[in-house]
């Protein structure tokens, strides 16, 4: 019955996610990545949580509505999957007990053409809770009874990931010594793409997890700074629809539009356009 239930929610949903950024994609993935983390100031998380109670949601299931809406802007996409996390203790007996029993299951983003960002968010947050309710459904056991389209160039079923992780504890306290935690590159990425939100008493932070075969280092800056532009558009406005959010502040634009006017050269202003057409003639006289 499980399986009957995730191949309906996720029909129509599990074509790979092809994002245009800066590199192709490769034949084979080689897991090689690197890891971007941007603070994410009080203020603002203070507002998304506001926001999510108003809702009716959670401040996790807003930020990946968040995430959606960014991945859907970059793709074209209106329906695609979101791999998240699930703890995989639902049996009772299961708490108390030693051991990594994290299963990570997809999510559907249904945009739809006119959807505003609350719909979104609820549709986020139904998401999060049927794959919560399923998680005893293994992850290899979903593909296999799903078969989605496979290769050696991307994870099967979503090549994306989300996480939001609250509550880290504060750093062991040792005599004589200062401590504190910090994030390290793992040097690899499971995914194309992953973003984990982390809400702690040491402060809050988005980290993006990309694989560098396919993203460069200033793509994968672009996509986190219009990440946290899209959180701060929706957390100052009530209902947008997802298509009108802007993905660009004003610094954005200007680095956008700088990127799009290419590189500078001077111009001969002491010569006549008739002059420089004559020379060019000159020197590629079969040109067409």
């Amino acid at each position: 019955a499980c399986i009957e239930a995730w191949r309906t929610d996720l029909e129509g949903a599990s074509d790979p996610l092809l994002l245009p950024l800066a590199r192709r994609k490769v034949a084979q993935e080689s897991h090689a990545g690197a890891v971007l983390t941007t603070p994410l100031e009080p203020s603002l998380v203070a507002a998304l949580e506001a926001r999510a109670c108003a809702d009716g949601t959670t401040v996790g299931a807003t930020m990946l509505a968040a995430y959606q809406v960014l991945l859907g802007r970059w793709s074209g996409r209106e329906d695609f999957l979101v791999g998240v996390p699930v703890a995989g203790r639902g049996d009772p007996a299961a708490r108390d007990l030693i051991g990594y029993f994290v299963n990570t299951l997809p999510v559907p983003a249904r945009l739809g053409a006119s959807t505003g960002f609350r719909e979104l968010a609820t549709r986020a947050h139904a998401g999060i809770r049927a794959a919560k309710d399923r998680q005893d459904v293994p992850l290899s056991a979903l593909v296999e009874a799903l078969e989605p389209d496979r290769g050696l160039s991307r994870s099967a079923l979503f090549q994306t990931f989300f996480q939001v992780r609250r509550g880290v504890e504060d750093p062991p306290a040792l005599t004589g010594l200062e401590t504190e935690w910090t994030c390290l590159d793992p040097g690899g990425a499971i995914m194309d793409l992953a973003l984990q939100v982390d809400l702690d008493r040491g402060g809050a932070r988005v980290s993006l997890d990309y694989a560098t075969d396919l993203i460069d280092a200033d793509a994968a800056e672009e996509l986190s700074w219009q990440y946290l532009h899209i959180l701060r558009y929706v957390a100052a406005r009530r209902d947008p629809p997802w298509r009108r959010i802007q993905l660009l502040d004003e610094a954005g634009r200007r680095r956008a539009l700088a990127a799009g006017r290419g590189r500078r050269s001077p111009y001969p202003r002491d010569r006549t356009l008739g002059e420089l057409v004559s020379e060019q003639a000159a020197i590629r006289p079969d040109a067409p």
